[in-house]
């Protein structure tokens, strides 16, 4: 595997009042462990709390040079000269993309919601089906997907769509479990490897009740979808959600629509083949492959 260099754009704290962004510069075998080394590091300047803004990938060719006009935090990790700060007090908290995927930085442009998320509720559409959508930041999209989930009165299928890992491919696999036929298994399952399913920006994860025509994706953008064909349980839903605060839309903007950006597993998180051997370990097979 060729190393790669990323630019990161980190946002965190220097203390309780005041913020700061700074540039990162690291060396990794993949934009998520290059997001790891450069939180580890981001310590070292007296950052915390830290997440990534955006990032850019310098060079993926394996023909690395260290960044000019920066300095070294560790072997792998440059941080430029200087950091942004400012009061957060006078500052609303921006859009924090949930683990597994990151907007692009282009052309030094710095664009950030200022909502934690929001969602949209319709049908029922021609099958009778009602749909509730949901674009969530970090901070709680896994809630909202285990609170949907164990809403759920009955679950029996979970299928995996695993993106090829590799940026330039553009094959997708499709798995179902023969194994994990029921709530309890399926959902253990999911939080035994979240890393490698709810936080990975290469697999998209669906659960379903077959028989109830009730369902539950969360793709690889990130999106929280849920179909079912009584309306008032997607109402209730819908109460639960606003109580936590996040707003309800007529337009869902997903981040696959907010511009270029980036999807990648966290440094937790399996590579591509040994996600399909656990799978395969724990009674998944295999079902077509599709290419886009």
């Amino acid at each position: 595997m060729e190393r790669e260099l990323w630019y990161l754009l980190l946002e965190g704290k220097l203390g309780e009042s005041v913020g700061a962004l700074g540039d990162f510069y690291v060396f990794g075998d993949h934009l998520g462990n290059a997001l790891f080394k450069a939180s580890k590091y981001a310590g070292v300047v007296g950052i915390s709390a830290c997440h990534v803004v955006e990032a850019f990938p310098i060079s993926r060719s394996g023909i690395l040079h260290a960044p000019e006009a920066t300095e070294q935090l560790a072997c792998d990790v440059f941080i430029g000269r200087g950091l942004n700060t400012y009061f957060t007090a006078i500052r609303e908290p921006g859009f924090i993309y949930p683990t597994g995927i990151i907007k692009c930085a282009a052309d030094g442009v710095l664009a950030l919601g200022t909502e934690e998320g929001h969602f949209t509720a319709c049908g029922p559409d021609a099958d009778g089906l009602y749909t509730l959508s949901l674009v969530l930041g970090e901070r709680h999209l896994k809630k909202a997907f285990f609170l949907l989930s164990e809403q759920m009165e009955a679950m029996d299928e979970i299928q995996l769509a695993i993106r090829s890992y590799q940026h330039a491919a553009g094959k997708i696999e499709h798995w179902i479990s023969a194994a994990l036929k029921d709530k309890g298994s399926i959902l253990e399952f999911i939080k035994k490897y979240t890393s490698d399913i709810l936080e990975n920006g290469f697999v998209k994860v669906s659960l379903q009740a077959t028989t109830k025509h009730l369902r539950l994706t969360l793709d690889e953008h990130k999106t929280l979808k849920i179909t079912a064909q009584c309306p008032s349980f997607l109402e209730a839903l819908c109460r639960s959600i606003i109580f936590t605060g996040i707003k309800q839309v007529q337009v869902l903007t997903g981040l696959s629509q907010s511009g270029a950006h980036w999807h990648y597993r966290p440094q937790t998180a399996m590579d591509e083949a040994s996600l399909k051997r656990l799978l395969k370990a724990n009674g998944f097979q295999f079902m077509h492959r599709e290419f886009r």
